[in-house]
């Protein structure tokens, strides 16, 4: 009998110290030497901590994950697979492992003895108290399993596409303002799926069919569909005769950019295509996401990083600064180059905000502070700082330099946006 496996909850119940443990024993399995021992001590000490320190915020709280993996953690999935892969060794030992058991990360395909099915649950629910698995067995001779039914066919398994009751044919519709490779983007995915799954003849007119079909219903026409088709199987037939094709698309020098969609959005995607760069065209901007902003509680100015001004309390002078901590945090550190310069002299300190205050006899405070920019990509910072130093007047300016990315570009940008109050 087919039957499907799925582990309940698999990332909030899997066991971190375990998972660890897991972790040490295949890296130690690479190699027996002392130094190799020593860095897969130290490997696992910073995913231990990696995995244990994680904490979230709600309501101006701190709260800590005290059980499982986390969601997000980049290490989870490989932490996870090592326990799992434990899991299935003990399943081996003990003898209660089915001769068909294809896992993908918590769903398991299997194939077992009929009378022996509710006794295989009940066991391999007894390896580990965290890890239980539910259980769906073939009905009608199918199963439905990920994205296929797997059909027993007088002992030959056959493929057709499965969807959910719950699945709509709802996509981007033909009249929306995306950019055709976005609008054909779930095509594109269905069509690959259709021409690359070993499905029956009738499965795959079946999902032929299907596809039109939502086609239709979104605006598209049937032309463009078996455009699509006819595009898939040429590449596939020509991948089949030389390797040559897909040594041409992988060793391509291709870059990729995102671009908010506009106007001269084609224009700006002609004109990188000269250069191997690839345009996408965003949306993001206009997502209801976007519109209703963060989840998340709001931070103060004060807790956000990026661009920041300093006025003087005295003169109309200012200073402009990155940082990537929050602004409070490097306003303090000029505050306390001023006490560094008033002990031990202008010439000590780093700080142009600081040699202001000092030669001049002025003052700076808290309430000097303004947020010019949040920026959450360190990369950017360089030229953000540039561009708002560039378009103050130098006269009224404490900074010494037009930062780190004074190029003509920013320099031209800097003139064009001087006089506006937003960009």
């Amino acid at each position: 009998m087919m039957v499907s496996f799925d582990v309940k909850s698999l990332f909030p119940n899997t066991p971190i110290k375990p998972a660890i443990h897991q972790l040490e024993v295949w890296l130690n399995k690479f190699n027996t030497t002392i130094d190799w021992r020593a860095k897969v001590r130290q490997y696992t000490k910073l995913a231990s901590l990696c995995m244990g320190e994680n904490y979230f915020t709600f309501r101006e709280k701190f709260y800590k994950t005290t059980a499982g993996v986390s969601m997000g953690n980049p290490i989870s999935p490989l932490v996870t697979e090592m326990f799992m892969a434990y899991v299935e060794t003990i399943i081996e030992e003990k003898g209660i492992m089915p001769r068909i058991w294809f896992r993908y990360v918590d769903d398991v395909f299997a194939i077992v003895e009929k009378d022996r099915v509710d006794n295989t649950l009940t066991e391999i629910n007894r390896i580990h108290p965290k890890i239980q698995f539910t259980i769906e067995k073939e009905e009608h001779g199918s199963l439905p399993f990920l994205d296929l039914r797997v059909i027993n066919n007088s002992g030959k398994l056959e493929f057709e596409i499965y969807r959910k009751p719950t699945a709509t044919q709802r996509t981007i519709p033909a009249t929306s303002a995306h950019t055709a490779t976005q609008q054909m983007a779930a095509y594109n995915s269905m069509v690959h799926r259709l021409c690359t799954y070993p499905l029956t003849k009738d499965g795959f007119n079946k999902e032929r069919m299907f596809i039109l079909d939502t086609a239709i219903k979104n605006g598209y026409t049937v032309e463009e569909i078996e455009r699509l088709i006819k595009r898939k199987k040429d590449q596939i037939w020509k991948n089949q005769q030389s390797t040559l094709f897909e040594q041409e698309s992988t060793l391509a020098d291709t870059k990729w950019v995102s671009i908010p969609l506009s106007n001269d959005f084609y224009r700006i995607k002609s004109l990188l295509g000269k250069y191997n760069i690839k345009v996408v065209g965003s949306s993001r901007d206009a997502t209801l996401k976007k519109q209703l902003g963060s989840e998340k509680d709001p931070l103060t100015e004060g807790e956000k990083s990026g661009i920041y001004k300093i006025s003087c309390n005295d003169c109309e002078m200012v200073y402009i600064g990155q940082t990537k901590r929050l602004i409070t945090t490097r306003f303090q550190e000029h505050l306390k180059e001023v006490e560094r310069g008033e002990r031990r002299g202008a010439n000590t300190v780093r700080s142009s905000v600081a040699m202001h205050v000092i030669e001049e006899g002025h003052s700076v405070t808290r309430a000097n502070l303004e947020l010019v920019r949040e920026v959450n990509k360190p990369h950017t910072l360089d030229a953000w700082e540039s561009l708002e130093i560039l378009r103050k007047d130098a006269a009224k300016l404490m900074n010494t330099d037009g930062g780190n990315c004074a190029s003509r570009l920013i320099k031209k940008l800097a003139d064009k946006y001087r006089d506006r109050t937003t960009h």
